[in-house]
């Protein structure tokens, strides 16, 4: 939760699945319906940040965040230098787009591109991180 933290002191709108966590203590549902949500708000976002930590969850996360073509990213510093370059891009009138989102260099891309007259706005990331100690059901 921390990297949603930061990612909502820097302007970002993060959205973090890991909170759903605490949402099923006192509002119990299947895992396929907690999963079902999540795969949901990804439709909105514009990036992904993978944290560290073994998650079946996450990891269908990521791939369907790559099939949609979001960048998806495996560290908060690494999506931070992305982002920095692309707001640099944008005030300067050049856009810095990845054409894949599963490159070595990663690279912040939105849904839609920015140009020189229209703000980028407040990107939406999907934090995708590990519940500790929690095991879907079988």
């Amino acid at each position: 939760m921390d990297a949603g933290v930061a990612l909502l002191d820097l302007g970002f709108t993060p959205y973090l699945p890991l909170l759903n966590h605490f949402l099923d203590i006192t509002h119990p549902r299947d895992y396929q319906t907690w999963l079902d949500l999540d795969l949901s708000w990804l439709e909105v976002c514009d990036v992904v940040l993978r944290l560290p930590g073994e998650s079946v969850g996450a990891d269908v996360e990521v791939r369907r965040a790559q099939q949609m073509g979001l960048p998806v990213f495996f560290g908060l510093e690494d999506l931070l230098r992305a982002y920095h370059r692309n707001q640099v891009a944008e005030a300067s009138g050049f856009t810095e787009q990845a054409p894949d989102a599963t490159l070595s260099e990663p690279q912040f891309q939105s849904n839609t591109p920015p140009s020189p007259s229209v703000s980028m706005g407040t990107p939406y990331a999907f934090v995708s991180e590990t519940w500790p100690g929690y095991k879907p059901d079988a």
